[in-house]
């Protein structure tokens, strides 16, 4: 369930052939033009999460460095950074 808590207006400049589209789509469907491109937009973001999600599965972090290691590893840098 989405819930809007805000809105900001955008200006956008779009190709022509975009903007007869959108508003094809939007009196065929009977809703604002924005509302076209909300929705397009909140599709987009949604594959574009569904897609980062599945590249961080594919993640493997087995060859993380032991907790010891990563202390040693924190302390050098700190110490290279500082003398």
């Amino acid at each position: 369930m989405r819930t809007v808590s805000e809105k900001t207006r955008i200006s956008a400049i779009l190709p022509a052939h975009l903007v007869r589209e959108m508003k094809k789509t939007a009196e065929s469907m009977g809703i604002p033009n924005s509302a076209v491109l909300q929705k397009a937009l909140e599709d987009w973001l949604m594959k574009r999460l569904d897609q980062d999600t599945k590249e961080l599965a594919a993640l493997s972090l087995t060859d993380m460095p032991d907790e010891d290691t990563w202390a040693s590893l924190q302390s050098e840098t700190n110490h290279a950074k500082t003398g």
